[in-house]
């Protein structure tokens, strides 16, 4: 006759196995494999620096800071958020004082990214950034820098671009958060664009004639849309990993196999 305890002993087993892959396979589904930020939800003057919650779950948090015109006392330069709301290019994160409350030539937005990298894997972390009201009408142009200084508009551009790049004046940024080794902020910033072509290239100053008025340096104004990070792995919740580590110590306090007579 088959021992009682241990096909009840292996009944338990195997439903723990069971459920555990269950709720792997349901980590695998609630958690994202992607961390992204719209900023949207808020609108108007948003102050110095705001904490934006994450539009996938879990939920990540980002702090977001703004800077007046680049000067060597960045600290003591903070400026108010502004969510700007209007047409699909026109919606984004800018500065109250900047042209149009976007981000004008010299200012910067900076993301602090502690907890976005805390919640990253190690590797290389895709990261796509888009950057709203890129115009050829004034010449927009972007660029992204790391930093690991609060306050301080870093030296390392990770992406850049201008109106050129962008598609209904919406451009698209990629590049990698290598953790570990990251830096913790990214600075989103308006460089201003040299531009023309109608005039010809000018040999002496090394750039296209605009409108047959020599080189000019237009400076417009952007707008932060959206920022994701791609985990490359879906993310578990708190929750799931509570109910996998129950289940790891249930498997690890069953009774052990007896072998007893018939």
């Amino acid at each position: 006759m088959r021992n009682y305890l241990h096909s009840t002993t292996s009944l338990k087993v195997a439903s723990l196995v069971g459920g555990a892959a269950l709720l792997a396979a349901t980590v695998g589904q609630a958690g994202a494999s992607t961390i992204s930020f719209d900023f949207a939800g808020k609108t108007g003057n948003l102050g110095n620096t705001y904490t934006f919650s994450s539009t996938t779950t879990p939920t990540i948090q980002l702090t977001a800071t703004g800077f007046n015109k680049q000067s060597t006392q960045y600290n003591n330069n903070e400026t108010a958020l502004y969510y700007k709301s209007g047409t699909a290019a026109e919606t984004g994160l800018g500065l109250a004082n900047g042209p149009d409350n976007e981000i004008g030539y010299g200012q910067f937005i900076q993301l602090n990214l502690a907890n976005v990298l805390a919640a990253l894997p190690d590797g290389n972390n895709p990261v796509t950034i888009t950057i709203g009201s890129v115009q050829q009408s004034s010449g927009d142009a972007y660029a992204i820098y790391s930093s690991n200084t609060a306050g301080t508009l870093g030296s390392d551009k990770v992406a850049s671009g201008n109106w050129n790049n962008a598609t209904g004046s919406i451009a698209t940024a990629t590049f990698s958060l290598d953790k570990p080794g990251a830096s913790q902020y990214l600075d989103i910033t308006e460089t201003g664009f040299t531009q023309g072509n109608d005039g010809g290239w000018d040999n002496t100053n090394n750039c296209w004639d605009w409108q047959d008025q020599g080189c000019q340096t237009i400076s417009g104004s952007v707008l932060l849309s959206t920022v994701s990070v791609n985990t490359g792995s879906p993310l578990p919740e708190p929750a799931s990993l509570a109910m996998m580590g129950a289940m790891g110590l249930g498997l690890l306090l069953l009774p052990r196999k007896k072998n007893l007579s018939a």
